[in-house]
């Protein structure tokens, strides 16, 4: 049995929508079951309102998880997450204030920050293609 492109691509890109919104549906799960952590992350990256910023991070990533899941408004989802996750990865993984001597510190915040980028090039995929 051959398998049409064509035919195929829709199914693939739901499956990679749901792959991207699992990512932001278990990090906003994971900050409403360990509330206190999250708070403690968000003051020690120096956001002012840190149970504010929380709230809309949490709001965020689980609103625009699912929409980006469903494929409803899936670009306008994409877009956002892009952009959030785009912002917080240099608030929180900032490699290049690590230090300057290569460590174990310094590569995991640059992994961190480089597989992030990815995942806002996937977003970038679903805000062009849909």
């Amino acid at each position: 049995m051959t398998v049409d492109a064509g035919t195929a691509a829709p199914i693939v890109a739901a499956s990679g929508r749901g792959l991207m919104a699992l990512l932001f549906l278990f990090s906003a799960a994971t900050k409403l079951r360990h509330w206190s952590d999250g708070l403690a992350e968000v003051r020690a990256i120096g956001l002012p309102m840190p149970a504010l910023a929380l709230t809309a991070t949490v709001a965020l990533q689980f609103v625009g998880g699912l929409m980006l899941a469903v494929g409803w408004h899936a670009r306008w989802a994409a877009a956002a997450l892009a952009g959030f996750t785009l912002l917080a990865s240099v608030m929180v993984h900032p490699f290049w204030r690590v230090g300057t001597a290569p460590g174990a510190a310094v590569r995991q915040q640059r992994m961190t920050f480089a597989e992030h980028l990815a995942i806002v090039g996937g977003l970038l995929m679903v805000v062009a293609h849909g």
